[in-house]
């Protein structure tokens, strides 16, 4: 005798699937835009399953290959229009292109991404079935689309589908073992399972039983590693991350130039005249100066740092032609010791196209497009993930921006450093929901990495994460001060740390070579 849980689930699938066509497209938009409402900062966490239940219920639907990539699309489209209406907000900020611009660029940034999700309910659809197993077969091949959606055409592995498990922090551990990737994949597993429910058969009730067990045995697992398998429960090392409250309508005004240095300096006294000396830390950018050909200026934020302290801070480096040509900037991370000098600097190798470069800027220019980023000249990467050794400060691996992204690629593996440095400037994006998605994503790589994670941006969130994704501290957006906290220890080496995706590709690879056996023998 079926249970209420698959009375309910037949009854909302024999519903969907009764709809006229054009009732499914509005279903399948609506439920792409639900499932975006679990990610941050709303991080309703039962939307992403249903979501994905609803859309599974839809392919069943699916006649053709071309239906199901269009389901897909209309869900993928739903999903970010909703997760991503915030860069829109960045246009208001640049001179270089119409504000209006912003709508359309980013109407057709989501019909991009929404790809994607055709191209995984498309792919899906050529194995599909009326068994349970086309939960394992979505699952499987949305994860493979979005793993590659994360490393094509340079990568935005933004609001993957694992993220949503954020708040449910013990199954979210499960990160420190396949990375964000493998949550994705039980994300799908789990809204399959309660989608096959509908079907009352055996297979559809032993892949609900196993995925709860799963669910469950990750998170009991996760909260003996929360509450038992924990670091130390910090380094004893003072942090100070200034947040001045700087918008950026205000940011690049050359008037303002020494308004907003003095901004940074005065918090930047009061709280070690407060707390005492430690790690300053400014946010990407925090000033217009050239600091590394302005030895006054470095020498004036040297002065208010104490010793044994030292300023990180973001900051933008120019290389030159012979005669003094200006060729190309450098989105960069300066450390600044107490007498002005420079130890270390970090150029940003991840970068933003559109917005710190100009692709195909021959064919692009001249239909009005340009870069968000102020200036004639388009920065230029660096050469990659790298550890920082400066004397006094415990080793670190710097992020600039939306580095912190990138799943298995915010570590130097040669040489694991302490803590990471993640200096960013959400202010681009106004009080909305895309800085609180940046902390969100940051999170879950200080969870992959086992590493605490620091964040200074110019009007928030600024934070300091501990190495089990915690929020031990935090500056709430659109807010000016300063954040002074302990730097968290971090955790032993992960699993993810050591091999990144591997493990989890490999085991992809399996169960596709499983799932093809089975349907040739069935």
């Amino acid at each position: 005798m079926p249970s209420r849980i698959e009375t309910a689930a037949a009854r909302a699938a024999d519903w969907v699937r009764r709809q006229p066509p054009s009732h499914q497209n509005t279903l399948a938009l609506a439920a792409g835009a639900l499932s975006a409402l679990s990610f941050a900062p709303l991080h309703l966490f039962p939307l992403m399953p249903l979501a994905l239940a609803a859309l599974l219920w839809l392919l069943d639907t699916a006649r053709t290959t071309r239906r199901a990539a269009a389901l897909g699309w209309l869900f993928g489209f739903g999903q970010f229009a909703i997760g991503l209406y915030w860069i829109a907000i960045a246009f208001r900020y640049q001179s270089n292109m119409p504000p209006a611009l912003g709508l359309p660029a980013v109407l057709l940034l989501v019909g991009g991404f929404a790809i994607f999700i055709a191209l995984t309910t498309a792919a899906a659809h050529r194995f599909w079935s009326g068994r349970a197993r086309r939960a394992l077969v979505l699952a499987l091949v949305w994860v493979v689309f979005e793993w590659l959606r994360g490393h094509l055409l340079t990568g935005f592995p933004w609001n993957l589908a694992g993220n949503a498990w954020l708040p449910v922090l013990p199954v979210a551990q499960a990160a420190s073992l396949t990375g964000v990737y493998g949550l994705s994949f039980l994300m799908l597993l789990t809204g399959g399972a309660i989608a096959v429910l509908a079907d009352h058969t055996q297979g559809a009730r032993r892949l609900a039983g196993f995925t709860a067990i799963l669910v469950i045995g990750l998170g009991l697992w996760g909260t003996a590693r929360l509450i038992l398998d924990r670091p130390e429960a910090d380094t004893g090392v003072q942090l100070h991350i200034v947040q001045a409250g700087i918008g950026q309508d205000e940011k690049w005004d050359p008037a303002a130039e020494r308004r907003h240095l003095w901004a940074h300096l005065d918090l930047t006294a009061k709280a070690i005249e407060r707390h005492g000396p430690g790690i300053v830390i400014w946010p990407e950018t925090a000033i217009q100066n050239f600091i590394e050909n302005e030895p006054s200026t470095r020498y004036l934020m040297g002065r208010h740092i104490e010793p044994p302290g030292v300023l990180i801070t973001g900051g933008i480096r120019v290389d030159y032609e012979a005669d003094g040509t200006p060729v190309a900037l450098r989105n960069s991370l300066f450390v600044l010791s107490p007498d002005g000098a420079i130890q270390a600097h970090y150029d940003k190798a991840h970068l933003v196209p559109f917005g710190e470069y100009m692709p195909l800027r021959h064919l692009l220019a001249p239909l009005g497009l340009d870069r968000l980023a102020p200036g004639d000249v388009d920065f230029v990467p660096g050469p990659g993930v790298r550890t920082l050794e400066v004397p006094g400060v415990p080793d670190f691996g710097p992020l600039i921006c939306y580095e912190v992204i990138f799943p298995g690629n915010v570590v130097d593996r040669a040489k694991r450093p302490a803590w990471l440095v993640n200096i960013s400037n959400d202010a681009w994006f106004g009080e909305s929901s895309g800085p609180y998605q940046h902390l969100a994503i940051a999170r879950m790589r200080a969870i992959e990495e086992g590493l605490p994670i620091v964040r200074a941006t110019p009007t928030g969130v600024s934070a300091i994460i501990d190495s089990e994704g915690r929020l031990t501290a935090s500056l709430p957006l659109g807010t000016a001060g300063v954040l002074t906290g302990a730097l968290p220890a971090p955790h032993s080496v992960t699993l993810y740390a050591r091999f990144g995706d591997v493990p989890l590709l490999f085991g992809l690879f399996l169960l596709s070579f499983g799932l093809v056996i089975v349907r040739r023998t069935a």
